[in-house]
């Protein structure tokens, strides 16, 4: 009486890798989950194809109440510093390799915090976090995760919705910088043809 049956739920938006020694996103994966209904978490890409290895043994395969699942962040370190903008942390190959070799966890490739609110430069080009993860995900058959800051002319929202493929998902969609509500309060027809397209589109609260 007074109470709820419901399949576990699974949260697709969490960050957990609360051992990594560079982030301050992570929570351990049983904080404000089993008490929730949440069976499942899925850590959206703190670490990188360099560091997911040590992850899967701390976090991962450790997690004994709670199934833990990730994306792997194309930065080969993962998220939480300045190396997040660098190109030569964006390998596609070893990001699909480590993807596939961990395919019984990772649900996909994830993409985010690139050289946002930054003038572009030939080592910091519009669309190389995007592009890069695009590739990883493709080589791998997997989804890619996005959490972007479009920036005019050079690297417009509609582009990104262009760029992704059926199953790809845009996180974080409700935040203030993405152009979603045109001036009479109405959403933009690229919304609705991404939607139509496939891409799913994540709130993220990413707690």
């Amino acid at each position: 009486t007074g109470l709820y049956v419901t399949p576990g739920i699974i949260d697709m938006h969490a960050h957990v890798a609360h051992t990594h020694s560079r982030s301050m996103l992570s929570l351990h994966p049983l904080v404000n989950t089993l008490e929730s209904g949440v069976t499942t978490t899925v850590d959206a890409g703190t670490t990188g194809w360099r560091d997911f290895d040590q992850f899967r043994v701390d976090v991962i395969d450790a997690a004994k109440k709670i199934r833990v699942l990730s994306y792997v962040n194309i930065v080969g370190s993962g998220m939480g510093g300045d190396w997040e903008h660098e190109a030569v942390e964006m390998n596609a190959q070893l990001c699909a390799d480590t993807a596939l070799m961990h395919s019984d966890v990772v649900v996909g490739i994830k993409t985010a915090h690139y050289w946002a609110k930054r003038r572009f430069d030939e080592n910091h080009l519009p669309w190389t976090a995007i592009d890069r993860a695009l590739e990883a995900g493709i080589r791998a058959d997997m989804p890619m995760m996005v959490d972007f800051c479009p920036e005019i002319p050079l690297r417009p929202y509609p582009t990104l919705l262009e760029k992704m493929r059926p199953g790809d998902i845009h996180t974080h969609v409700f935040a203030q910088q993405f152009p979603i509500i045109d001036d009479n309060g109405k959403v933009f027809e690229y919304m609705y043809t991404a939607r139509e397209k496939g891409i799913i589109f994540d709130l993220g609260h990413g707690a």
